[in-house]
C-alpha cells in the first residue's frame, strides 16, 4: 500500500501569512513578533525539506532550536498582546495577535492553550465584525482550523505507535473530528485563498494518518476503509489542483 507523502513545504505558507504594515509605533514590537514567527516557521519548512541542513550542523538538535524560535515568538506576541490589547483592538490587528498566539502554541504543543487562544480570535473577530469593521477571511480560516490542526498532530503521533498497540476506533475518532473541524474551516474561503491549500494539505496530511491505522483491519473490512480514505484523499488532491 501507498500511502500519500505530506507536501511540506507548504509550512512556509504560515510565515507569510500574517503580515501587516506597522505604521504606529506599538506597532514595533508586534512587528518583532511577527518577524520571530515568520524566522521559526522559515527554519522549520528548511528543517522538514532538509535543505540548507548545514546550517544546523552546531546544534544538538535542530527540531529543538526550531521549537525555541517558535517559544520566543510566543513569548513576543503575548506580551504584544497583553500590554497593547486595546491597541490592537482598535486597530483591527487583535485577532491576527491570537493567530499568531495560537498557532505557536500550535507548534509547541500547548495545545489547550492554542484551542483556548484560537477562541479568544474568533471572539475578537465577531467582535470587530459586529462593530462594522473589515474581517478577511484568512485570520478566521485559520483560527478555525486550529483544532483540526491539532487533531492531524495527534493522529500521525498515534499511528506512530506498534500496530499492536493502536486502536483503530481511536484514531478513527480523532481524524473524523479533525477533517470536520478543517472542513469548517475551508468553508469560509474563497477559491484561490493560500490558506486553502494549507489547509487542504493538511486534510492530505490527517486522511494520511487514516490510512496507515486501516493497514491494520482484517481482511475485507479493511479493504473497504482504505480504499474510501483513498478516494477521500483523491477527492482533496482534485481540489488543490482545482
Amino acid at each position: 500500500m501507498q500511502f500519500f507523502k505530506r507536501p511540506i513545504a507548504i509550512y512556509f505558507l504560515i510565515g507569510l501569512l500574517l503580515s501587516v504594515s506597522s505604521c504606529a509605533p506599538y506597532l514595533n514590537d508586534y512587528s518583532s513578533a511577527q518577524a520571530s514567527f515568520n524566522e521559526a516557521a522559515q527554519m522549520d519548512n528548511e528543517l522538514k525539506l532538509k535543505k540548507n541542513i548545514e546550517n544546523f550542523a552546531d546544534l544538538v538538535s535542530p527540531e529543538s532550536q526550531v521549537r525555541i524560535k517558535y517559544l520566543t515568538a510566543l513569548e513576543d506576541i503575548d506580551n504584544v498582546i497583553k500590554s497593547g490589547e486595546a491597541k490592537l483592538e482598535a486597530d483591527g490587528l487583535l485577532a491576527s495577535a491570537y493567530t499568531i498566539k495560537a498557532l505557536c502554541e500550535w507548534k509547541v504543543e500547548k495545545y489547550k492553550q492554542s484551542e483556548a487562544t484560537a477562541r479568544k480570535g474568533l471572539e475578537s473577530l465577531a467582535k470587530a465584525k459586529s462593530a462594522g469593521q473589515d474581517v478577511p477571511p484568512r485570520d478566521s480560516a485559520i483560527l478555525m482550523a486550529i483544532p483540526g490542526l491539532i487533531k492531524a498532530d495527534q493522529a500521525a503521533k498515534l499511528v506512530k505507535a506498534p500496530a499492536e498497540e493502536r486502536n483503530y476506533q481511536a484514531i478513527e475518532t480523532k481524524v473524523s473530528s479533525g477533517i470536520n473541524d478543517l472542513d469548517a474551516a475551508l468553508n469560509g474561503l474563497p477559491k484561490g485563498h493560500p490558506v486553502k491549500k494549507y489547509l487542504l494539505s493538511s486534510k492530505l496530511a490527517i486522511l494520511e494518518s487514516w490510512l496507515i491505522a486501516s493497514a491494520d483491519l482484517k481482511g475485507q473490512e479493511g479493504k473497504e476503509a482504505s480504499q474510501k480514505i483513498m478516494k477521500m484523499q483523491e477527492e482533496v488532491r482534485k481540489e488543490i489542483k482545482g
